[in-house]
């Protein structure tokens, strides 16, 4: 029974199907379908994704660390004399990227750059995967609340054919009518089969996609009241700090300005090295070291010959420096590099001007929908009014049951157009709410 009251007097019990009453059911909540999320396919491809980023980030910073490398030749000489030498050798040698400004260390920033977009991207895939299940859930609502009116809908029209039979029988009716009466439940019955094929299409499409099994109980859930929000100015100041499209946007305008640096870098930083080698130790080891400034590489290592003889000491220090006057392929890279920067910065008023006209939308599109809600709430009360009209009439003798069935069914059509547009109207929120 729900109680419907006009003003402040007049209140009616009118029975309401909005809910099937057969079985017993646990409503569901917003709780419940979260916590379902991280089991759907969407959900794990959102995570591999980025878990790809953050690979990525691995591999570079796995590149600066020690790289270590063991090697030898074997190998003999003979003199004029013919007398063989022994001229085996073995090596080990160390490197390691040491200097901030170098290749290297770019590519690890590329990648921190990449994941940090990559995290807006979950976040947004997240966002995305959550409203297009509440769009479901309000969707599942929707086709429960058709089949409840389906449902009700034929019962009347089976009582009207019923009084039609018997003023038939009586010659009250021409056959025109009765036929009338006859398609109408036709009709009747072929909405009452599509509201529940919609019905058991909108589970599919609600559960499936989270892996959740249908379940054979009656579905129930409430439309949450809708929060107050934040008005649309404090949004659009929110939105900032906020919105992904504006944050990934002021993120590849950031890494565009290293790209250009890194250019600008690559192109005049002087090919310059420092080496130096010693020579003298037993066994005819030598050890040598090196570091080469453009790309930050620092080596050690040192060779043994395993000679019998000793080889007389030396030491080597080689500084080189050498710089490309004409680079054409550096120049372009630069130009590229500056195209993309002010690409970027387009984008980023781009991005700005979007999120904007977006936010405008969605609550203007809330604002609608509250609009219709009290419209359907207006139509509800107007229906109860002429249901307590037509309950005094029949009781006057001056109406009949199917007149007050007529007027429980417009009642119930109410109540259903009414749920629809609360349900509008709590969705369009989420999406205010959410930016």
């Amino acid at each position: 029974m729900k109680r419907v009251c006009i003003g402040f007097f007049l209140c009616l019990n009118i029975t309401m199907t909005l809910g099937l009453s057969l079985g017993i059911a646990q409503a569901l909540t917003l709780q419940e379908v979260q916590s379902w999320l991280p089991a759907s396919s969407a959900w794990k491809q959102a995570d591999l994704q980025y878990q790809n980023s953050v690979n990525s980030l691995l591999s570079a910073n796995a590149a600066l660390g020690l790289g270590a490398t063991l090697g030898g030749n074997l190998g003999f000489s003979s003199d004029a004399s013919g007398t063989w030498s022994n001229q085996t050798k073995a090596t080990a040698s160390v490197s390691a990227t040491v200097l901030p400004w170098t290749p290297a260390f770019d590519k690890v920033s590329s990648a921190q750059l990449g994941v940090s977009q990559a995290t807006l991207t979950l976040e947004d895939a997240r966002n995305t995967l959550l409203l297009n299940t509440y769009s479901r859930l309000l969707a599942l609502k929707n086709a429960q609340l058709e089949l409840n009116y389906a449902t009700a809908q034929q019962k009347l029209l089976q009582m009207q054919l019923s009084a039609a039979l018997g003023q038939a029988d009586l010659g009250n009716l021409s056959g025109d009518s009765l036929k009338s009466k006859q398609n109408a439940l036709e009709s009747g019955n072929y909405s009452l089969k599509a509201s529940q094929n919609a019905l058991e299409l909108a589970k599919l499409n609600f559960y499936l996609p989270l892996n959740q099994k249908i379940p054979l109980e009656p579905f129930i859930w409430e439309i949450p009241v809708l929060d107050n929000g934040v008005p649309l100015e404090q949004a659009l100041k929110n939105a900032p700090s906020k919105r992904s499209e504006i944050l990934k946007a002021q993120s590849s305008l950031e890494g565009a300005g290293t790209a250009l640096s890194a250019a600008q870098r690559d192109r005049w930083f002087p090919n310059l090295s420092l080496s130096g080698q010693y020579s003298g130790l037993p066994s005819g080891t030598t050890a040598n070291a090196g570091l080469n400034f453009k790309t930050g590489l620092a080596s050690a290592g040192v060779s043994s010959g395993f000679q019998d003889s000793s080889v007389p000491s030396s030491t080597s220090i080689t500084l080189s420096a050498s710089i490309n006057l004409l680079d054409p392929n550096a120049d372009s890279g630069i130009v590229n590099a500056q195209t993309q920067l002010e690409q970027a910065r387009i984008a980023l008023e781009l991005a700005k001007q979007s999120v904007e006209l977006d936010l405008r939308q969605k609550y203007a599109d809330l604002e609608q929908q509250k609009g219709q809600m009290q419209v359907a709430q207006s139509s509800l009360e107007l229906s109860a009014s002429n249901l307590a009209t037509t309950q005094t009439r029949l009781d006057a003798g001056l109406a009949t049951l199917l007149d007050l069935e007529s007027a429980k069914l417009s009642v119930l059509a109410a109540q259903k157009t009414l749920e629809l547009a609360k349900g509008n109207v709590w969705l369009a929120g989420v999406k205010a709410a959410r930016g």
